[in-house]
């Protein structure tokens, strides 16, 4: 364990201001001692593995949501069908890994 971050899946919720969004998977930095998950600080990382009904809202409005609202550093679309994975960065252009 390198203390980079925790990993959370199934039911790791990010609220929004109408709603709320459930990624596959979140790596958040340590929290401070006594905080809750409502307090918690941006994820470094969000997983999304691409299903056949939502993939358009995962590499649109999900991911401007995660890249322009929340921040994210790293927000990584896994597409199990076609076997790649998307990396989007802010301010960079997605990288596509095959």
């Amino acid at each position: 364990m390198h203390g980079l971050g925790l990993v959370f899946s199934g039911h790791a919720v990010i609220p929004t201001s109408a709603s709320h969004v459930e990624p596959d998977l979140i790596v958040r930095p340590p929290p401070p001692p006594g905080s809750q998950w409502e307090s918690a600080l941006v994820p470094i990382l969000i997983v999304e593995v691409l299903s056949p009904a939502p993939r358009r809202r995962d590499r649109g409005p999900k991911r401007d949501y995660y890249v322009f609202e929340v921040k994210v550093p790293d927000y990584w679309i896994v597409d199990t069908e076609n076997r790649t994975i998307t990396i989007v960065r802010p301010g960079a252009a997605d990288t596509v890994i095959r």
